[in-house]
């Protein structure tokens, strides 16, 4: 068992202890220890009303409290969806390897992303050696994709690739409302200088309750990286003065998206990698229905000590003391909220929506269902093992090994 708010457990035991004390006060005023005793010994045995209203304090003390045990789905408010885009604008996303370039097939995306007017607010930060906050949260997806045409390796301070950088900024670009669900889309040919500490990036986002979905522009075979856009650009010249070249590097964007349950996706290889992150990651973690969302929590089960209370309560009232009718209508109704006290645990349901989801061909439903339950359970090596396995109907590899590691 737990407590919501374990303060008011102490609570529980002052009605206890100021009624003893009074009583001790008074008896031992009235005819001294040897009487007390007897007199507390009379107290205990009968039906005073002073003793019921002390087990009623201190079962409303227990219920403020906030027990909990067991576990079941919550219709909760429904929580938003925050996007904050990550877009890299160093020099090497000038390379042709993707047409027309690594940075003009992100810009595309992130049209599309802005075309399809998702439920959900978009942000932007572009990083270079630095790494700013160029587009606040917003449901104005089209400004969003202007800010992110407007990004090139100019319009970023610094030299090389901070993508850590870029990662820390976004995170302090989302709103502290810790109920919407935050995401952050990393755009980025994955090329990252020795010192951006990419583990230390991925700590903090997992810290913060924040998924990286990383999306890889640029091939393994890579390609010289020009020194501006115009066609006839001349190329970038290394220290010893060969041309230099970009591969894209896969690697950092794997220790982001498997540190925070994520996943990577590859542009060159996947011509609709963007549109399986809109479907299959965005619009799955929005709310399940209209206005509410269903949670797998710990149930409060604090109904259980007010109604405890209750009946220590009701009997002491004047007219039920002497009217039975009232007096067993109280209890039958008192009996009639067992059901929803007890509030069952929903295993067997979350059992029949993972299945379901499986049978209908939405193993992201699936994913989402068995990630709440793993929140709740993360000891339950049965419930790791369900959810690796789901990982894997939806492709996420590194979230797999992740959660078969556990």
């Amino acid at each position: 068992m737990n407590f919501a708010d374990p303060r008011f457990v102490l609570l529980a035991s002052v009605p206890i202890l100021v009624a003893m004390s009074l009583a001790w006060s008074r008896e031992r005023r009235r005819a001294g220890r040897a009487a007390f005793s007897t007199r507390l010994q009379e107290v205990a045995s009968g039906p005073r009303w002073a003793v019921r209203a002390i087990v009623a304090a201190a079962c409303f003390a227990l219920a403020a409290a906030g027990p909990q045990w067991g576990h079941g789905f919550v219709e909760t408010p429904a929580r938003g969806l925050d996007v904050v885009i990550v877009l890299d604008a160093s020099r090497s996303m000038r390379t042709r390897d993707v047409a027309p370039s690594r940075l003009e097939r992100a810009w595309s995306e992130i049209d599309a992303l802005a075309d399809t007017q998702g439920p959900w607010r978009l942000g932007l930060v572009r990083f270079r050696g630095d790494a700013e906050v160029v587009g606040p949260l917003t449901d104005d997806h089209a400004s969003i994709a202007v800010l992110a045409r407007e990004t090139d390796p100019e319009s970023v301070p610094g030299a090389g690739s901070g993508m850590a950088r870029g990662v820390r900024a976004a995170l302090d670009g989302f709103d502290a409302d810790a109920a919407r669900k935050r995401v952050v889309l990393l755009l980025t040919d994955g090329e990252s200088q020795g010192d951006d500490d990419v583990a230390a990036a991925a700590a903090a986002a997992r810290s913060a309750g924040v998924v990286v979905i990383g999306v890889l522009v640029g091939t393994g075979a890579g390609g010289v990286v020009p020194q501006h856009d115009a066609p006839d650009a001349p190329i970038v010249l290394d220290a010893s003065g060969s041309p230099a070249t970009s591969v894209a590097r896969r690697g950092p964007l794997d220790v982001l998206a498997s540190a925070t349950a994520g996943r990577v996706v590859d542009l060159a290889s996947d011509a609709f990698a963007m549109r399986r992150v809109v479907d299959e990651e965005l619009r799955s973690r929005m709310p399940t229905a209209a206005g509410f969302a269903r949670e797998w929590r710990t149930i409060d089960r604090s109904a259980w000590f007010v109604a405890l209370g209750l009946f220590f309560v009701v009997p002491w009232w004047g007219a039920l003391r002497r009217a039975r009718f009232a007096r067993g209508f109280a209890m039958v109704a008192l009996l009639g909220c067992v059901p929803w006290m007890l509030g069952a645990d929903d295993a067997a349901e979350l059992g029949r929506d993972v299945n379901g989801a499986f049978a209908r061909g939405a193993p992201q439903d699936a994913v989402a269902a068995l990630e709440a339950l793993a929140a709740a359970t993360p000891g339950d090596a049965r419930v790791a093992f369900d959810l690796g396995l789901a990982y894997l109907r939806t492709g996420a590899l590194p979230a797999a090994r992740e959660a078969f590691e556990r």
